[in-house]
């Protein structure tokens, strides 16, 4: 029986290393893991990225119920299972939330958004090597990011993430499990 916290926002807002934040400090206290999901886009949608061709609906589609079955598949052996993902848009968070809504092994699910200025986002991928994901791609992902009214949203947390560091979001995100 497990937690499942999804940590999402658009690319550049930290949701690796918040993650991987998370992840260190509740492995301390109980049996968790982290599925990165950039790491489970198929190759056609990585070759579409890597030409700086955004990804549709279409294309998410199978990728966002993959990430739900590894969810489902890890919640049998983990205590808290963390998931970074994009999750831009409130019908990828409703996908999400009703492949997983009847799961037995999950006790709970929390999906927290990374929000941040498209200018300080813009100013860190500048810095990132080694990416797949292109910097001229960042204003698709804006302009698709649905931002979540957590009062219509359940279980929908925003994190703002300016001036923080991955510790003091990771703890925020703690709070609410």
């Amino acid at each position: 029986m497990a937690c499942v916290v999804f940590i999402g926002g658009p690319s550049g807002t930290g949701k690796s290393t918040v993650s991987q934040e998370l992840v260190s400090q509740l492995s301390k206290t109980v049996k968790c893991c982290l599925i990165e999901g950039d790491e489970w886009h198929s190759l056609a949608n990585i070759e579409k990225m890597s030409n700086n061709i955004p990804l549709t609906d279409e294309d998410r589609w199978p990728w966002l119920k993959k990430l739900a079955q590894l969810a489902s598949l890890n919640a049998k052996d983990y205590e808290v299972v963390v998931i970074a993902c994009s999750m831009l848009k409130k019908s990828y968070r409703d996908l999400l939330k009703s492949e997983l809504a009847n799961d037995k092994n999950i006790t709970k699910l929390s999906l927290f958004l990374l929000c941040n200025t498209y200018e300080n986002v813009l100013r860190q991928m500048k810095q990132r090597k080694n990416h797949f994901f292109k910097e001229s791609m960042l204003r698709s992902q804006y302009d698709t990011f649905e931002k979540p009214d957590e009062s219509v949203e359940s279980g929908v947390y925003i994190l703002h993430c300016d001036h923080k560091t991955q510790r003091e979001l990771a703890d925020e995100i703690r709070g609410k499990l």
